[in-house]
């Protein structure tokens, strides 16, 4: 029998175009006897989290009614109460392994869970970047552990508790390599990069189906394959797409202010390569804001370089 997982990530900016976050609802609620699982920074960023803090996620979680979700570091973008509050307001189980907060697990959440699909009982741990707390100033008050160490911890457990399969929820991005190599875990479901990705290493499957809600991976572990659904190509899930063009008009935040004839690639080999149109974009944004000469945007959080008065 199947043992089907649906995997999303990096849902962030989909909210503000309700139509897209309307087919994502379609197809996660065409998932069947499959498990919904996210992979992290599913409430945020976007436009309209930065008025709602997050909480449009939950009109998406509410529509679809997810089994098991772990968090990303974007999660904490308006601090760890914010994010302990969306945990509280969630149908779905919310696993992390190595966040803390005062010696406490973040909103009390549990390290791993085991839920039954298939006819096979499947344990999910999550983990997060440990760089969490110097990436996201919001998140400066949290203690993010090794996660490779929590995730052998949270595995040896599963296993203990008779999980006949381990899948790590990773909010790792490159780190979800060493994630496989140095655990037993048989799949690793993976974001915090926005390109997607199906390879295997030894035995261990490693998922990751991109940013802005494209793509879900349906994934077996029976049978270790992977089917990926094009979001796109799914009808809209109507009640949710006016919910949020209830909240988009709401805040005023539904205007277009300008169109780019050609798209701004955010893709690994532009996040991480240096110089990029959507870099020197938001670069030049920091400069018009705060009417200064230089600015500068890491490559790895929106990619680019310095960009200087006058250039082009």
């Amino acid at each position: 029998m199947a043992v089907r997982i649906l995997h999303y990530s990096d849902l962030e900016n989909v909210y503000d175009t309700p139509e897209q976050a309307g087919r994502l609802a379609s197809v996660l609620r065409g998932r069947g006897d499959a498990l919904a699982a996210g992979s992290g920074d599913n409430t945020a960023p976007g436009v309209l989290s930065l008025v709602t803090e997050g909480r449009q996620a939950l009109d998406l979680y509410d529509a679809v009614d997810p089994d098991v979700e772990t968090f990303g570091n974007h999660d904490f973008d308006y601090g760890a109460d914010v994010t302990g509050d969306i945990v509280a307001d969630s149908p779905q189980t919310w696993v992390s392994a190595n966040v803390y907060r005062d010696g406490d697990r973040v909103a009390g959440v549990d390290p791993w869970t085991t839920l039954e699909v298939g006819g096979a009982r499947v344990g999910f741990v999550g983990v997060l970047d440990d760089a969490t707390p110097s990436l996201n100033p919001m998140a400066g008050d949290l203690t993010v552990t090794d996660p490779v160490a929590a995730t052998r911890e949270a595995s040896e457990q599963l296993r203990e508790a008779g999980a006949d399969y381990v899948v790590a929820l990773s909010h790792l991005g490159r780190g979800d390599e060493e994630l496989a190599a140095a655990t037993d875990v048989d799949a690793v479901l993976g974001g915090h990069v926005p390109a997607e990705r199906v390879e295997r290493l030894d035995d261990t499957l490693l998922t990751r189906p991109g940013s802005g809600g494209e793509v879900v991976l349906e994934v077996d572990l029976e049978a270790g394959e992977v089917t990926r659904h094009v979001v796109a190509d799914a009808p809209v899930h109507e009640p949710l797409a006016a919910r949020l063009r209830e909240r988009m008009a709401e805040t005023g935040l539904n205007d277009t202010v300008a169109h780019v004839a050609e798209p701004m690639e955010r893709t690994e080999s532009t996040l991480f390569r240096g110089e990029s149109r959507i870099g020197n974009f938001v670069a030049d944004a920091y400069r018009w804001a705060a009417d200064a000469d230089v600015a500068l945007q890491n490559s790895g959080g929106v990619p680019g370089r310095p960009r200087h008065r006058g250039a082009t």
